[in-house]
């Protein structure tokens, strides 16, 4: 199996569980001093994306794409399409780590 073959595989089943994970909402109420941290998508850097490591890239690819496809309005996932939006979104990243990793990866599937 080849390394972007590996990587959307990945991203696909990293989505899955991300999707089928149990999600548990906190509790601030109780707690006057907690702060909820949020994370702007449309901000995040390709450096951003090159410095993550394993799952944590292949669930923030895998978060972004499923951003640009709902933007689009489609619901079904092309794994051969997805892996070779990903290979070309780390090319670019690498040739330009401080570009928009979302414009970058929109850019990546238009092209596919």
């Amino acid at each position: 199996m080849t390394g972007l073959k590996t990587i959307g595989i990945s991203i696909l089943a990293a989505a899955a569980l991300t999707a089928a994970s149990p999600v548990r909402a906190q509790d601030t109420a109780n707690d006057a001093d907690s702060q909820s941290e949020t994370i702007d998508i449309s901000a995040a850097l390709c450096r951003d994306m090159l410095l993550m490591s394993g799952l944590d890239r292949d669930v923030g690819i895998a978060f972004m794409h499923g951003y640009i496809v709902g933007q689009m309005g489609d619901t079904v996932i092309y794994p051969e399409k997805l892996t070779a939006s990903v290979g070309a979104f780390l090319d670019t990243c690498l040739d330009d780590p401080n570009a928009n990793a979302l414009e970058k990866l929109k850019a990546a599937m238009d092209m596919q």
